[in-house]
């Protein structure tokens, strides 16, 4: 009896186990129980040459839509995390500013896939798709090898049949060391026609910078001190709100040019899918390694309290070296802590300063997302308090405004935080234009 392709791809994971730290698990034994003991590589080439993937896919046959991305390509100023700003080339969609990273093409099986891409920017660029075996040569973006460049103020339309669903991503492939690791990268997501059975889904995007790069050195070679996902590096980052209960697929690309060991604190994800690809049988893990160009699905479900996902390189989980930042992600549960106006704020170490050469530890007031919370609720308690609330609210907020490097303007009554934006307007007694206690959050 002849074996199928997904017995030389049950042994392929097999053959990637045994080369990595995953042997502490039963994943080797589980797998091999799929494989037939009798198989050979004869049976592998005969069905290779049956039926394998790759080679172009003819846009006659398409089985779904027409579906176009109108893109362009931008310098922009990137900001990384509060007040850390950089150089970045990105993409965009037309009439959208461009991004790091860019915009995601999501698309169905079947579907053509269509992208017009004009380069506004002064450096030549291309998009690969990277893991779509259906393109031809002129269409998988390599201008070294094909000649197809967009020069700057020039255009140029990629298409291809979308025929593996799956986690896949784009880049840029001129001078790929540089262009890459300066932003130029976004997800493509291929699904699947039926039906998500999951409740939520992430895409998260691995990347690491060099805030000092100079990227008119195209041969310096970069010393990355920030770690990015999805463009932001530490407290920047989003959580990931997955109720107790709920299952979320995560879908990891590591764009970056370093590995990244990914872990979950508080329980396991279940792997169903790399590099595109369904595994040949999921299985549970709690730290999973993940190389440039790399992708992997994930099943995460829900549970109470607040749990971080974060590189255990904790070199990667910093901000310059400060810890903590850098690729730490959190998942937040429906058991998480909520803000209690009637406590007050702990004293905090400062981040940095913990080990400090002077033999104390620097603190803060408190943590200062606490804090601003508590002055918000201090400044919207204002319109009903009595005037000696009305006192102990002001010194109150003073005291703590000033503690995390706030600014206060008398003439507006208003609180401004220039390392995040954030902005608290209150004590509208002291506001020739009557301000209202209300606050503007961009934490």
């Amino acid at each position: 009896m002849k074996k199928t392709l997904k017995i030389a791809a049950a042994a392929l994971l097999v053959s990637v186990l045994i080369g990595s730290s995953y042997l502490r698990l039963p994943v080797p034994v589980v797998a091999a129980g799929q494989l037939e003991p009798n198989w050979t590589f004869d049976d592998v080439v005969e069905q290779m040459h049956r039926d394998w993937i790759g080679g172009t896919v003819k846009k006659e046959e398409m089985t779904g839509q027409v579906r176009e991305f109108n893109m362009h390509i931008e310098e922009i100023e990137h900001e990384l995390t509060d007040g850390v700003k950089i150089k970045a080339w990105a993409y965009g969609l037309e009439g959208q500013p461009a991004t790091v990273p860019g915009p995601q093409i999501r698309v169905k099986k079947g579907d053509l896939v269509r992208i017009v891409i004009k380069n506004n920017s002064t450096q030549p660029h291309s998009l690969h798709p990277h893991g779509i075996t259906s393109v031809d040569m002129l269409n998988d973006g390599v201008a070294h090898i094909t000649g197809n460049y967009i020069m700057p103020k020039k255009s140029y339309t990629y298409e291809f049949v979308a025929k593996e669903a799956g986690t896949h991503w784009y880049h840029c492939h001129v001078q790929t060391s540089l262009h890459q690791d300066m932003g130029m990268y976004g997800s493509l997501i291929i699904e699947d026609t039926e039906k998500p059975s999951w409740d939520k889904e992430f895409t998260m995007m691995l990347d690491e910078w060099d805030t000092h790069r100079d990227p008119s050195n195209a041969t310096a070679k970069p010393t990355y001190n920030y770690y990015s996902v999805n463009g932001k590096s530490g407290n920047s980052i989003p959580d990931m709100m997955i109720k107790e209960g709920e299952i979320a697929r995560v879908r990891l690309i590591n764009a970056g040019f370093e590995s990244h060991s990914e872990h979950l604190h508080g329980t396991h994800f279940v792997v169903i899918a790399k590099d595109g690809y369904k595994v040949p049988q999921p299985y549970n893990m709690d730290t999973v390694n993940i190389a440039p160009g790399e992708t992997y699905d994930v099943l995460v479900k829900g549970r109470d309290g607040v749990w971080p996902w974060h590189d255990h390189n904790s070199l990667a989980a910093t901000d310059d070296g400060v810890y903590p930042g850098g690729m730490l992600m959190h998942i937040r549960g429906s058991g998480d802590d909520k803000f209690n106006p009637e406590a007050n704020p702990s004293l905090m170490p400062v981040e940095g300063h913990i080990h400090a050469s002077d033999d104390h530890v620097l603190t803060t007031n408190g943590d200062p997302l606490f804090i601003k919370e508590k002055m918000t609720y201090n400044s919207e308690e204002w319109l009903s308090a009595s005037p000696e609330r009305r006192a102990k609210i002001h010194d109150q907020n003073m005291e703590w405004g000033q503690s995390i490097g706030g600014v206060y303007n008398a003439v507006s009554g208003t609180w401004s935080f220039p390392s995040n934006g954030s902005t608290i307007i209150q004590q509208p007694s002291e506001s020739p234009n009557g301000a209202h206690p209300n606050h503007q959050h961009k934490m």
